[in-house]
This record gives C-alpha cells, structure tokens and sequence, in this order.
C-alpha cells in the first residue's frame, strides 16, 4: 500500500489510501513496515496504535556501500562524495 500521507501525491489520494488502511488496521494485531520512519508517518496520520507496529528489514545489507567508494564515474556524471547513489540490478519475468 503506498504511504498514506505522502505531499507527493495530493491531498485525494492521501485520503484514499488512509480509507484503504484503516479498516484492516481495526481487524488485524499486528501492523509490519520496514523503517521506525514509516511506522512514525503511519501513527501520524491516525493509522493504527504504536503496539501494533513492528519492523521489517530490507533482505540486503548496505554496508558495503559505506562509505560510498570514490570513482571517475561519480566524476564522469558530475556526482560528488556527498551524493547518494542507489542502483539495483533485476531480473524481470513474466
């Protein structure tokens, strides 16, 4: 489900994705998501109780992507050290 109150996405689609959370969140015990960011943004905007929340860590770790290595391809596309970069290689299939 995507985040229920994201500026992003505009004030309808907010509300319509908090409609869609709220009445499994009343029925279930346990609400998953996979950072203490999440969970915080969730409570806010009225989305279940903080005792109902746990978390979920991504399936790979990041640390070897720390510090982010130096390289003349951050140089060849104008990033600096203090950029973020995050890239992803998958599979698609049907």
């Amino acid at each position: 489900m995507p985040h229920p109150s994201a500026a992003f996405q505009g004030p309808l689609a907010n509300a319509v994705f908090r409609s869609a959370e709220r009445p499994p969140e009343k029925v279930t015990t346990h609400l998953s998501r996979s950072a203490d960011a999440m969970i915080r943004q969730y409570l806010a905007a009225g989305i279940g109780r903080p005792g109902q929340y746990s978390k979920n860590y991504s399936g790979f770790s990041l640390l070897p992507f720390y510090p982010p290595p130096t390289s003349t391809l951050r140089a060849r596309f104008g990033l600096s050290p203090e950029n973020i970069v995050v890239g992803k290689i998958a599979r698609y299939s049907n």
